[in-house]
């Protein structure tokens, strides 16, 4: 029942964002193991793999078929541009890192490789859009993606520069002040959905925005510490925490994996998850070793 339970809740997941599915593969492993009666800490077959990533397509069918019809009438929603947009900024991104502009300007001519270098910023593909002040970047480019990947197959280097560039954003891998967007109040909108302030929701909005300058914020060190706790897991800890462990840990990676080239943004929040498993992970890891010493000090 839980497992099951699990299983909806992680298809929910993934029905909010579709990069989740990757993350979601190691739980649907987890979740075949569990229903084929497998223990927690026992070896985990090949076939129990196969069937978790049948499993994760599945689950991504489904995402991509509630998101793309209206019910009950199964109308045809509005194709997402999101993949557009991103690709957009990464040629941006590409012609500021090699120097070669291949960013078709509304009158079809490339825009000035000085004037993308001005208007490029890592942090997020918005920021960039903000900067084009002159509105010389096409709003909409004549088959992107085919323009899209001929320019990485001509500037690898600086589409990876450009990647590394906005991932090091994403994860706070850098000196300056963590990319940290926080809005205090709700927007103007046509819903009737107003922002009531108190002196709570002021205290907390500020507490929230000085915080961007924590190690709390800086996600990497998560990352890393998660990593250090799991190794530190297996050599020193028992079976069946440790596997837990990898699990949370396999998921909040393979989340975070994807990211680094897909990613329209360096917002903090877009970490959520493989923070969550890191920590899930190294509290998994702390029990398995103090499993261990426990078993160690009864013998």
């Amino acid at each position: 029942t839980y497992t099951v339970l699990g299983l909806f809740l992680t298809w929910c997941g993934m029905a909010y964002r579709f990069n989740a599915a990757t993350g979601a593969f190691p739980l649907a492993v987890l979740a075949v193991h569990q229903i084929r009666g497998k223990g927690i800490g026992s070896k985990v077959s090949l076939t129990t793999i196969i069937s978790g990533g049948v499993l994760t397509v599945a689950l991504f069918a489904m995402v991509w078929l509630v998101n793309s019809y209206r019910f009950p009438t199964f109308e045809r929603l509005e194709r997402n541009t999101n993949s557009d947009s991103i690709m957009r900024y990464d040629l941006i991104g590409i012609s500021a890192f090699s120097g070669v502009s291949v960013v078709p300007s509304v009158t079809g001519q490339p825009v000035p490789v000085s004037y993308l270098k001005s208007i490029y910023d890592p942090r997020h593909l918005n920021i960039t859009g903000n900067n084009d002040v002159q509105k010389l970047v096409a709003g909409q480019i004549p088959n992107i993606c085919s323009l899209w990947m001929r320019s990485i197959a001509a500037h690898p280097i600086a589409y990876l520069h450009h990647r590394a560039d906005v991932f090091r954003e994403y994860i706070g891998l850098h000196s300056h002040d963590v990319f940290y967007v926080t809005n205090p109040s709700i927007d103007a909108n046509h819903l009737g959905v107003s922002f009531t302030p108190t002196s709570f929701k002021s205290w907390f909005a500020t507490k929230m925005w000085d915080s961007r300058n924590s190690l709390l914020c800086r996600v990497y060190l998560y990352y890393v510490f998660a990593a250090l706790l799991l190794v530190s897991a297996f050599i020193f800890g028992d079976k069946k925490y440790t596997q837990l462990a990898a699990f949370s840990l396999a998921s909040g990676y393979l989340y975070l994996l994807p990211m680094f080239v897909i990613t329209p943004a360096a917002d903090l929040r877009y970490n959520c998850w493989s923070v969550a498993a890191s920590i899930l992970a190294g509290i998994f890891s702390i029990a398995s070793i103090r499993s261990r010493l426990r078993e160690q000090q009864r013998s």
